[in-house]
């Protein structure tokens, strides 16, 4: 990574961008060596890795109990482009400060190119820097080149499986990828009815009308293979059925 930022501390760190069928927008960071993440509605899942900058562990501390453990922050969207990559910058602030006062900033690799699929350059909201909690497992997606049928696995969970129809999105497409899964309630598996499905990640959800996701299964380390659809593609597949 050549681009970088004025913040003294880093820590390596993920970032979820994401967008529902109505174009409503989220953004959400990872940071397990800090034990933070933060979140404006996008609970859990991972997109581009790269680096968090800081200047200080405490800046991701409440200052007031009434705050409920929350350190609520602006933040925005930004495109960079540095030796013909693309990367996503996400700078974040708190009330009554601007941009150039950022506390935080995120830059990753956007091979994706997720920024621009999804319209994000230059958007901004707010959300909150909280404690981290979140359980990882491995899982493996797989669909024959015959069928319409897409299976997540997940072994240590007892072999649980997601199940659901591509509807011919991936007609004489063979899937075969492993990654993982995070979620924050096993409970909550079950009601993952909606996958929001490329080549970057899976994203489970309840509502397609809100969009808000509580499970992400995220490819890794089995590049070339991918999961058949790229990001400017992106598609939502209803019918999701999990085993019991």
């Amino acid at each position: 990574m050549t681009i970088t930022s004025k913040l003294h501390n880093q820590t390596v760190a993920a970032a979820l961008l994401f967008q529902d069928k109505w174009g409503a927008k989220a953004v959400r960071i990872e940071a397990q060596d800090l034990g933070k993440e933060f979140t404006d509605h996008a609970w859990i899942g991972t997109d581009p890795e790269g680096l968090l900058y800081y200047n200080s562990r405490d800046d991701f501390e409440p200052q007031d109990e009434r705050q409920g453990g929350k350190v609520s922050a602006n933040y925005k969207v930004h495109k960079v482009v540095d030796g013909g990559d693309n990367y996503v910058n996400i700078k974040f602030w708190r009330d009554g400060d601007t941009e150039d006062q950022a506390f935080a900033e995120f830059i990753g690799k956007d091979t994706a190119a997720l920024v621009d699929s999804y319209k994000m350059d230059g958007y901004s909201s707010t959300g909150d820097w909280v404690n981290l909690d979140i359980s990882i497992c491995t899982a493996f997606v797989r669909k024959i080149s015959t069928e319409n049928k897409i299976t997540l696995t997940i072994d240590s969970l007892d072999g649980k499986t997601a199940v659901w129809n591509d509807n011919g999105t991936l007609d004489g497409v063979a899937v075969a990828v492993n990654g993982n899964l995070s979620f924050k309630k096993y409970s909550d598996l079950k009601t993952g009815l909606y996958a929001k499905y490329n080549n970057d990640h899976i994203v489970f959800y309840a509502n397609d009308n809100v969009g808000t996701d509580f499970s992400a299964y995220v490819p890794y380390d089995d590049w070339p293979k991918h999961l058949g659809i790229q990001a400017s593609n992106t598609q939502v597949f209803s019918g999701v059925t999990w085993s019991t």
